[in-house]
């Protein structure tokens, strides 16, 4: 099955459930909860699947604050990190340099950073998180993160020689979006591989049979577990290594 619009698999369900002809998905109210369902099952799927399509390059937003260097906003659409690579070379003239930044849960994080001395104010900074402090070393790229609040991340590290804060410029970050879904729109296509469209048509219909004729279609629901067992072979268009960075839980 190649990739469908909603209205087209709006039409296909309310045909196989004898619903009504429709031209868009606004036109009846059978029509538009069908659009929702539609909605549902496919964030149904891009949770179970996880699927590497809402994975992207990207970064995160720099706050420019100097009394906290280190402090960078997650971006509202990011909900997991996979990994994050800092570019540490010294001199702008230089080949890029990307470092591993190794993430530490928040007391891991408290531990590292507070064992170091406050008032050796040449070489580190003391920051506020929350009316608590955490001292930062400011003369190397950082090394580790931690997030305390789901809000921002913030890093052990800068080199103030070179910045007076972290550079969203230098990230590279691996990172899942929250997918979007617009129910209102006849030509929203489903951000999924086109071979992941039959088991959202099969889940769709198994949903909206039930809901429609009070009662279970065992072909419906026989094709919808079958097709959902091949999703999870082949959810990936390529090989790709078993790799489970961290997921900090954002906003689901």
């Amino acid at each position: 099955m190649a990739k469908q619009t909603l209205l087209s698999l709006v039409q296909d369900v309310l045909s196989a459930i004898s619903g009504d002809v429709v031209n868009s998905v606004s036109d009846t109210v059978e029509s538009t909860q069908i659009a929702v369902l539609v909605k549902r099952c496919y964030l149904e799927i891009v949770a179970e699947l996880d699927l590497p399509v809402n994975y992207e390059l990207t970064t995160l937003t720099a706050l420019a604050d100097t009394d906290r260097p280190t402090h960078m906003l997650i971006p509202e659409d990011m909900s997991t990190i996979e990994w994050i690579k800092y570019n540490v070379k010294l001199d702008d003239d230089d080949d890029d340099v990307y470092r591993d930044i190794r993430r530490l849960t928040p007391e891991e994080f408290v531990r590292h950073v507070n064992a170091r001395p406050s008032t050796d104010t040449t070489n580190y900074q003391v920051v506020e998180h929350n009316g608590r402090s955490l001292v930062i070393d400011k003369t190397e790229a950082p090394r580790y993160w931690t997030s305390f609040d789901d809000e921002y991340l913030v890093f052990d590290s800068y080199n103030s020689d070179i910045d007076s804060t972290l550079q969203s410029s230098k990230f590279i970050i691996h990172a899942a979006s929250e997918p979007v879904f617009d129910v209102d729109d006849d030509d929203f296509i489903p951000d999924l591989p086109a071979n992941l469209f039959p088991y959202l048509y099969s889940k769709v219909e198994a949903n909206a049979f039930a809901k429609d004729k009070q009662q279970v279609n065992p072909k419906s629901e026989q094709t919808e577990n079958r097709l959902r067992i091949r999703s999870q072979r082949n959810k990936h268009r390529q090989a790709r290594l078993n790799n489970q960075g961290p997921d900090y839980g954002k906003r689901t």
